[in-house]
């Protein structure tokens, strides 16, 4: 919430341990399973912003591809936006 607030309107980039990450989408998911996160993925979390400070799980565990690959997915990350 600090950094949302101190960023308001603006896209951050946080590179954190994976527990943590882990930590922060299952406080997002509304009690559905959280996948396993991999090494080096991608994990996109989004705010409303405003007074409430509410977050949305956009992507987890994604892995972002070099020029020369394709991205890819281990097929374990599940779909955790809102229905």
């Amino acid at each position: 919430a600090e950094i949302a607030s101190r960023h308001a309107g603006s896209t951050v980039f946080v590179v954190s341990h994976g527990g943590w990450i882990y930590t922060a989408v299952a406080a997002c998911s509304d009690g559905r399973p959280v996948p396993h996160i991999r090494n080096v993925s991608v994990t996109t979390l989004r705010t409303t912003g405003g007074a409430d400070t509410s977050w949305q799980v956009v992507e987890v565990g994604e892995v972002v591809a070099s020029d020369d690959q394709t991205a890819a997915s281990d097929g374990r990350n599940a779909d955790l936006r809102p229905q």
